[in-house]
């Protein structure tokens, strides 16, 4: 008679529909991020010792570099490299990288 409780399909939805707090402690995505940009002490930095605007663009450019590279090294660390030692017919694959310059 009293207490009912909710069917298990009630209580995911409501769990599922409720936040309950902001995370902040996890690593920002890389994608379109630039260093320059985000770093404020930088740019007073070079407000202060007034650098040139082809050079802050310089600078600015490099930001962005960093955000490209930090996001490919991201996704470079998720896909792995896989050895494949043998072909569909159980033969040894031999493969060499020669430096073509």
């Amino acid at each position: 008679m009293g207490n009912k409780m909710p069917s298990s399909t009630a209580t995911a939805k409501r769990i599922a529909t409720t936040q309950t707090h902001i995370v902040t402690n996890q690593a920002r995505l890389w994608k379109n991020f630039n260093f320059y940009r985000a770093d404020p002490s930088l740019q007073r930095a070079m407000a202060a010792y007034q650098v040139d605007n082809p050079q802050i663009d310089t600078i600015n450019r490099f930001g962005a570099k960093c955000g490209e590279l930090m996001d490919a090294a991201e996704r470079a660390e998720k896909n792995v490299p896989k050895l494949k030692q043998f072909d569909q017919y159980g033969e040894h694959i031999i493969f060499h990288v020669h430096n073509q310059r």
